[in-house]
């Protein structure tokens, strides 16, 4: 193989591996990562060291954001009721 064969080799493959490659890591890099989870580990509810319980009140029937001080074991939600919650944003 020459100099110039390899030169039209190159040539030739390098844009659908270029289109491959923008492809991958604009949309199939994501796919295959966040949606089929590959590479990703998981644990066990029991492996963390907190114990859970059930909130019902009125008050957290929508909730938006929540956020857990690991140091206070204290959970700060950003929550409302569905009614008030329909008038933050209506449709």
């Amino acid at each position: 193989m020459g100099l110039k064969s390899l030169v039209q080799t190159g040539v030739r493959y390098a844009p659908p591996i270029a289109i491959f490659a923008i492809l991958y890591q604009n949309f199939f890099h994501a796919a295959i990562f966040y949606g089929l989870g590959v590479g990703r580990t998981s644990q066990s509810i029991d492996e963390f060291p907190y114990t859970c319980r059930r909130l019902v009140h009125p008050m957290l029937e929508s909730c938006e954001d929540m956020r857990i001080d690991s140091v206070g074991r204290t959970l700060y939600a950003a929550c409302s009721t569905i009614a008030n919650r329909d008038q933050w944003s209506p449709a």
